[in-house]
């Protein structure tokens, strides 16, 4: 009788293994069956044109938000030179250097957004790409969107090279007004001009270190780095003489003017900044706007005949979406 209960208890215990595998089996043949009705109710090639769609209505939304942040770079740009022409023209104007800063940093901002969605649109390129048996024509249509989007991104990245090195030489303008208005100070008292000019000092190794990045991506000339080497000696100078006159009462204030002028006098004068900058906006950044603008001439035909071509084609509308959408399963 044991024996017996326990043979039936094992007979049990095995019954719900046995019959979740078959739910298993039934469930993945289901899923088969369903694929290949859909394959052979759609044909072969709606399969793969469905997927290739899924994948388009997923990038839809970070395309938009790069074609957008793309419009308001430009439009930040164009108002940018309006209000510092205004500003240029009407000597009364409120409009301050931090104005059109704020105007830039938008610019930046939007910049590093903007390679965030480009990113997200490549790793979906190159998803579509990988989707065997696609039609001829959707074939055509991603190759041609390709090509826009190798376009759009050459022209992303001129501009973003251009306004990079604007930005850059706007922080340059600022940190050296500061340095000028901190050596004003160091004639106070020879003990508190020393940190004046150590801070001074500080902030033109600062300038300097930038400069050197920005020769590395050729967006430099030599005349503004030797321009800032030159400010830095004087301050170095002044640096010597405020240490030597603390430090050695023989050292007089009428010793340290006459050793102060001789000294500069040694440092060769340069052009003025407001020549220097124009000078480098001719050498750096001229010769880099045509090809600027024609990526982006070019990126907006082409924009244009890929929409065209989606139309024309009716990309998007696989015969797979379409059952979907009027089962509202799609939106």
């Amino acid at each position: 009788m044991i024996i017996g209960m326990q043979q039936l208890s094992k007979k049990d215990s095995t019954q719900p293994t046995s019959n979740h595998k078959k739910e298993l089996i039934q469930i993945v043949f289901i899923i088969l069956a369903t694929i290949i009705l859909l394959f052979l109710v759609f044909k072969g090639e709606e399969l793969p044109k469905f997927v290739y769609n899924s994948v388009e209505r997923q990038s839809a939304q970070p395309l938009q938000d790069l074609i957008d942040k793309s419009d308001k770079i430009v439009n930040l740009i164009e108002e940018k030179k309006y209000v510092a022409g205004m500003a240029l023209n009407n000597p009364g104007s409120t409009v301050s250097a931090q104005d059109l800063n704020s105007y830039t940093l938008q610019v930046m901002n939007s910049f590093e957004n903007g390679r965030s969605d480009i990113n997200t649109i490549d790793r979906y390129l190159s998803i579509q790409s990988k989707i065997p048996l696609l039609p001829p024509a959707y074939r055509d249509y991603h190759n041609k969107k390709i090509e826009w989007f190798t376009v759009h991104k050459k022209w992303f990245e001129a501009l973003k090279k251009i306004k990079t090195a604007e930005q850059q030489m706007s922080d340059q303008v600022n940190q050296m007004t500061n340095v000028v208005d901190i050596m004003r100070k160091t004639t106070v008292d020879y003990g508190t001009g020393l940190n004046y000019a150590s801070a001074a000092a500080s902030i033109t190794n600062g300038i300097l270190s930038g400069i050197d990045r920005m020769e590395k991506d050729n967006m430099m000339i030599p005349e503004i780095k030797q321009y800032f080497i030159h400010m830095k000696e004087r301050i170095s100078i002044i640096q010597d003489l405020h240490t030597r006159i603390l430090n050695d009462p023989t050292f007089t204030p009428n010793n340290y003017v006459f050793e102060l002028n001789k000294r500069l006098n040694t440092i060769p004068e340069d052009k003025n900044y407001p020549e220097l900058y124009a000078q480098w906006r001719t050498t750096c950044i001229a010769p880099l706007e045509p090809e600027k603008e024609a990526y982006y001439e070019s990126s907006i035909n082409q924009f244009n005949e890929l929409l065209d071509l989606k139309q024309r084609t009716k990309i998007m509308e696989d015969a797979i979406s379409v059952w979907l959408y009027k089962m509202k399963f799609l939106k």
